[in-house]
């Protein structure tokens, strides 16, 4: 029995060695990427001090051009968004980089089937915060609101840093988005494609929850718009959208809608897909939002 016990214990031990091991490794490979996402994200989080930033999914990512933005604002842009992540996701890193620094403008792109929909385990909001967890001031609960399991799953190193692959590869890289924005090219739709006529909605509570814990936590700290880019073949509002805008009525935040504008609706000429533009598209796109946004930052003075 006695030997049991011990060879149990030099098992457990073996166990708590290689997960310590592991968790350093994985640390040192998100700390040290040379290029992919993990460097961009690393250097949202780490190092810029951008007077905007701009958050929200691809269509934040490849839909604001930085340079067309700064030529007319006349200030240093940075583009946060990223592909598939919603406001759970961006609550998250909005927390990691105002510990230190706050910028002067955040616009946040609002696309209602990430941002507001009941659509996918919103497990996948949290994956790219895992190397902060523990580390950042308001990301553990995040991990708790999403899944109350991750309190005691995350005690593992070999679970929290489960993306080891991704790390080594980021390590080996070498190119990266320089400013965030991911340039697209002028592929054009082809509207047979478009099936989306009517696109059902559930308002995810938890999702609601977190951009009325955006809008309020970063309007308070400095300047936030709310931008809406227009979709290939909506021509009435979304009602995930009527939330959104609820919610920056109650917190005074200007909201630049275009989600039906007639100028990019069934365009097929200006989009990759249903919900993305092209690079044609995000230059017109870049400039008429860069436009409006000097209007609303002159007004705001």
């Amino acid at each position: 029995m006695k030997k049991i016990i011990l060879k149990l214990f030099i098992f457990a031990a073996i166990l708590i060695v290689f997960d310590c091991g592991y968790g350093v490794v994985c640390q040192y490979l998100v700390n040290h990427p040379k290029g992919g996402g993990l460097k961009l994200n690393q250097y949202i989080c780490d190092s810029t001090t951008a007077d905007m930033l701009i958050f929200g999914s691809s269509k934040a990512q490849n839909q604001y051009d930085p340079e067309i933005l700064e030529d007319t604002l006349g200030m240093s842009v940075f583009n946060c968004g990223y592909h598939g992540m919603g406001v759970i996701f961006h609550y998250g890193r909005w927390k990691i980089i105002s510990q230190r620094y706050i910028p002067k403008v955040v616009v946040f792109e609002v696309l209602p089937i990430v941002d507001m929909m009941v659509r996918d385990d919103n497990s996948i909001f949290i994956n790219p915060l895992r190397p902060y967890y523990g580390k950042v001031d308001g990301i553990d609960s995040i991990f708790w609101k999403v899944d109350p399991t991750e309190r005691y799953k995350m005690l593992s190193k070999t679970y929290q840093f489960h993306s080891i692959l991704e790390y080594l590869s980021c390590y080996r890289m070498s190119d990266w988005h320089q400013n965030g924005y991911s340039k697209q090219g002028n592929a054009k739709l082809n509207p047979k494609t478009v099936s989306y006529a009517s696109f059902e909605y559930t308002v995810d509570s938890l999702k609601l929850y977190y951009m009325q814990r955006f809008i309020s936590e970063v309007s308070s700290q400095c300047q936030l718009v709310m931008a809406i880019s227009p979709m290939y073949s909506f021509h009435e509002d979304h009602g995930g959208l009527t939330q959104v805008k609820a919610l920056c009525q109650q917190y005074h935040v200007p909201v630049l809608d275009h989600f039906c504008d007639s100028d990019y609706v069934d365009n097929p000429d200006l989009y990759i897909d249903m919900a993305h533009l092209n690079r044609d598209g995000s230059v017109k796109w870049s400039k008429q939002i860069a436009s409006e946004l000097k209007t609303v930052l002159h007004k705001t003075k």
